[in-house]
């Protein structure tokens, strides 16, 4: 049986454990070779490798928790900022203080399709809640008319109502037209919109394609962008119909 021993040099004890023995012949003798194998050298015990098992799994079940919560708060924060209300897709994009809700919709541009990016002020969740009566059915032709007895400057927020409002139309290919003698075509010829004062911001169909968006105060954004909405939600529908 291998004997153990005890091996001094002049820094440290090292302790011998076991011993080898290897059997030579050099010049037609046979030698023993005895090698010692240090404790610094030998296997770890069971309880040691056990130890080290526990802390490599735990190292990776943090590892773990981590990229798991990570993902979680990106995909709640990829919700709140991408979202749908009534078929239309929404991105909630912020510059500063300012929170502006992105939609996309194919148009025509220079005679070629294009996807255009169209920006409202008004949260849609909010806009979903403002009254309307009816359905929006675009025209060739929309005549738009603003009551001038009320002050719809607001602080620029009439300047940015109707310019976006007129894109929007001109952009899906409607001709808008400014005109105070034209009124509502019982017909259905053409769009008309006229924009009032009112105890509270509603759009109201009152002709086949009549509309009149009531503001209060100064929500005019909140009543043209209203109107605008639910011209999306009616072109998203129609792009959801199969083809025939």
């Amino acid at each position: 049986m291998p004997k153990t021993t005890k091996k001094e040099n002049s820094k440290k004890e090292v302790k011998v454990i076991e011993d080898e023995i290897f059997k030579v012949r050099k010049d037609g003798e046979e030698k023993i070779i005895r090698t010692e194998i240090p404790e610094e050298d030998k296997p770890a015990p069971k309880e040691q490798i056990k130890k080290e098992s526990k802390v490599f799994v735990g190292v990776v079940i943090a590892m773990a928790s981590f990229i798991l919560m990570f993902l979680v708060v990106y995909i709640i924060m990829n919700s709140v900022n991408h979202f749908k209300q009534d078929g239309v897709n929404f991105e909630l994009i912020k510059v500063g203080q300012l929170a502006f809700y992105q939609t996309t919709l194919p148009v025509m541009f220079n005679n070629s399709k294009a996807e255009y990016n169209f920006y409202l002020r008004t949260n849609p969740r909010v806009l979903s809640d403002v009254p309307f009566n009816g359905k929006v059915i675009a025209k060739k032709d929309l005549v738009i008319n603003i009551d001038r007895t009320k002050d719809f400057g607001c602080e620029g927020d009439g300047v940015i109502a109707m310019a976006n409002l007129v894109k929007l139309y001109e952009f899906i290919g409607t001709k808008v037209i400014r005109n105070e003698s034209i009124t509502c075509d019982p017909t259905g010829k053409y769009m008309s919109v006229d924009i009032i004062g009112g105890n509270e911001t509603k759009v109201i169909q009152y002709g086949p394609v009549c509309y009149k968006i009531e503001i209060k105060e100064c929500e005019i954004l909140k009543g043209t962008e209203k109107f605008m909405f639910e011209t999306f939600a009616e072109i998203n529908k129609k792009l959801a119909q199969p083809k025939q």
